[in-house]
């Protein structure tokens, strides 16, 4: 992203089939005057069709770089059948996971004991700084619902305390 430039990214959550190999790569490159809200998610499976985290694999990667310097970098794999799911069940047996990213104008004012408000039954947070203006958030969420009314939530604080007007999404997030 050039000078100035904003770019928000909310993908519907990834829905993984049983035994779908997945691998995904994602490389963010910002001038250090851009902002950014990169929001991922990720479903269990299919769970109204038992398909509970019933995948092969998942390899997840991310690099974020501000002119040029190597700010976050984010690798996991998960394969059900070892332990590198225990943690996401750990607090929900269907967990889903969203995570995001912040930067710019989106950090000036990080309303972080909003953010911490709402941590709840259903929803567990975590969040903080990285460097140079980034910010990093990791929930943990029950079900698809908690994920997407923390997806609006975090949205509405996140432009609020910026104190800039969200623009009108092509969809829903609730």
């Amino acid at each position: 992203m050039g000078e100035d430039a904003f770019l928000e990214w909310i993908p519907e959550a990834f829905i993984p089939h049983a035994d779908a190999a997945y691998e995904q790569t994602t490389r963010i490159h910002l001038a250090p005057s851009s902002s950014l809200l990169f929001f991922e998610w990720i479903a269990p499976g299919r769970v109204a069709s038992g398909e509970a985290f019933a995948y092969q694999n998942l390899r997840w990667e991310l690099d974020l770089r501000i002119g040029g310097n190597l700010i976050a970098r984010e690798r996991f794999n998960l394969k059900p059948g070892d332990h590198s799911l225990s943690g996401l069940k750990a607090a929900f047996p269907k967990a889903h996971y969203l995570s995001l990213y912040a930067s710019g104008e989106m950090t000036q004012h990080w309303p972080a004991d909003a953010i911490d408000q709402l941590n709840s039954a259903t929803t567990l947070i975590g969040h903080g700084p990285l460097g140079d203006g980034v910010f990093v958030l990791r929930a943990l969420c029950e079900d698809s619902r908690s994920t997407r009314r923390l997806l609006h939530d975090l949205r509405v604080l996140l432009y609020s305390a910026a104190k800039i007007a969200p623009p009108t999404l092509g969809r829903s997030i609730l």
